[in-house]
């Protein structure tokens, strides 16, 4: 199955609702609302795995982002927008 380069930056601190104005989720919420394990959530953050297309989708629509927004390589801050 083809993978896509996930930023793990961009992924932890989308979940952690760093770029965001809403709660912080857990690895275990955003594993539960992608219907990925807890452990597949780690091993992309910190890099050792890349997602499918299909669960990148479903990690973006959990965070409520785009899959735009996890390939990213700009550099955001709590400060930038978003989008």
């Amino acid at each position: 199955m083809q993978t896509i380069p996930v930023n793990c930056e961009r992924l932890r601190a989308y979940r952690q609702k760093k770029l965001v104005e809403k709660k912080p989720m857990t690895q275990v919420q955003l594993s539960a609302a992608a219907n990925v394990s807890r452990s597949y959530i780690a091993e992309i953050e910190k890099g050792l795995k890349q997602p499918s297309f299909l669960v990148a989708d479903a990690l973006a629509e959990a965070l409520d982002i785009t899959v735009d927004d996890l390939v990213s390589t700009k550099v955001l801050r709590p400060s930038d927008p978003a989008t």
